[in-house]
């Protein structure tokens, strides 16, 4: 998936994707896209990686994370948020 485009993820057994093929999870808007929050983390924390800045489209991490329905995610994203208030868009 690329960061270009919005994907809503199937929550049901009845997925496009099989069980055994992972995502391609390359930055934190596909992590936050598919609820991986451990990448998610990974990218922001080791790799500094920003929530606050939005992709080539437009949309935020955070929309991507609420759009998938992945509330750890966008737990997360708040809190990190919160935490650094001047990484937050004027």
């Amino acid at each position: 998936m690329d960061s270009s485009e919005i994907e809503v993820v199937p929550l049901d057994s009845n997925s496009h994707q099989s069980p055994t093929e992972s995502p391609t999870i390359t930055d934190v808007f596909s992590a936050s896209a598919y609820g991986d929050l451990h990448q998610l983390k990974h990218f922001v924390e080791h790799n500094g990686s920003s929530v606050s800045l939005p992709d080539d489209n437009g949309f935020y991490a955070l929309q991507w994370a609420a759009l998938n329905n992945s509330l750890h995610v966008a737990q997360y994203i708040i809190q990190e948020l919160s935490r650094n208030p001047q990484i937050l868009p004027n």
